[in-house]
């Protein structure tokens, strides 16, 4: 990956893959470096074709391994984390079933357990153990080792619940041919569409997004309280993976959270199949210009 003077930015594998599009153009009037040409390729290949069963933690395993090393090259601790996957992805359900059980999986997911995959990330920890100095240090480091791991594994599988590492380069390249595709005609219809469906089911909105978001909001004072005493659990040395809601929220807070939580399924049920609609023409259109821009760059 590229380290030149250009920012470094760090992107979730969901919004790099949500914001893919266009072939290599001037930035500044310096073009992309090949590394960064390579990097744009590996996305687009990655969001192009389906990933294999176990993709996703065999991925994990060999960036903790290069991570690891890269680290205590420098004498600093990393502690491999597999963080949690996305609620719909681990659980394992179909679309409509994941609604009618666990909403969006937001207000629902709050002291989920996925095992292997702790609700704190140990490094997170460690760096609270450091002085202002040492973290800017600990952190300088951590991100020369996410670049080497990127350089040697490419990026994640598009299933991946992560981040990683690229200038602002690449990412302005992904969400331009995002943009692309989110003006095409089918897209737009799609969208309109999806609003009149929204609108009919008497949940009227504008998109997925709009409709998420309102739930995020309600469920951050709950996920924030619930958060903060996994963490406290964990520097005292306990397993926060055996935090309860009910130890966190008392009776009349745990039976708010237990309405959102019912609000949340009777509405995730009714935009279900409206989103589903809208998935299916924006999965295919966006698919059709990352296939244009990965045949667009340049031959290696």
């Amino acid at each position: 990956m590229s380290t030149s003077s250009r920012n470094v930015r760090r992107l979730t594998v969901a919004v790099a893959m949500a914001l893919l599009l266009g072939a290599c153009r001037v930035e500044g009037g310096e073009r992309l470096s090949d590394t960064e040409i390579e990097q744009i390729r590996d996305v687009l290949t990655t969001t192009t074709t389906p990933q294999p069963s176990g993709a996703v933690d065999e991925y994990q395993s060999r960036w903790d391994a290069v991570v690891t090393a890269c680290m205590a090259a420098d004498g600093l601790p990393y502690r491999p984390w597999h963080r949690p996957l996305p609620p719909p992805l681990a659980s394992g359900l179909a679309p409509a079933e994941f609604a009618a059980t666990a909403g969006f999986g937001i207000s629902t997911s709050i002291g989920s357990v996925q095992p292997g995959r702790p609700v704190v990330d140990p490094n997170r920890q460690a760096l609270r153990t450091l002085s202002a100095e040492q973290r800017q240090a600990y952190r300088s480091a951590r991100d020369a080792c996410d670049r080497r791991a990127m350089s040697v594994l490419g990026v994640p599988p598009i299933s991946g619940a992560g981040e990683f590492v690229t200038s602002s380069a690449v990412g302005d390249q992904l969400r331009e041919i995002a943009t692309a595709a989110e003006r095409d005609a089918r897209v737009v219809r799609a969208r309109a569409a999806y609003r009149s469906c929204m609108s009919a089911a008497g949940q009227p909105a504008s998109t997925p997004a709009e409709v998420t978001a309102d739930f995020q909001r309600k469920a951050r004072p709950y996920t924030t309280a619930f958060q903060a005493q996994a963490t406290a659990r964990a520097d005292r040395g306990g397993d926060p993976s055996d935090l309860t809601l009910a130890e966190v929220f008392p009776p009349p807070r745990l039976a708010q959270l237990r309405r959102l939580q019912r609000e949340e399924i009777a509405v995730a049920v009714v935009e279900q199949p409206c989103g589903t609609a809208l998935k299916s023409v924006v999965d295919a259109v966006h698919r059709e210009y990352e296939l244009s821009a990965l045949h667009q760059l340049p031959a290696r």
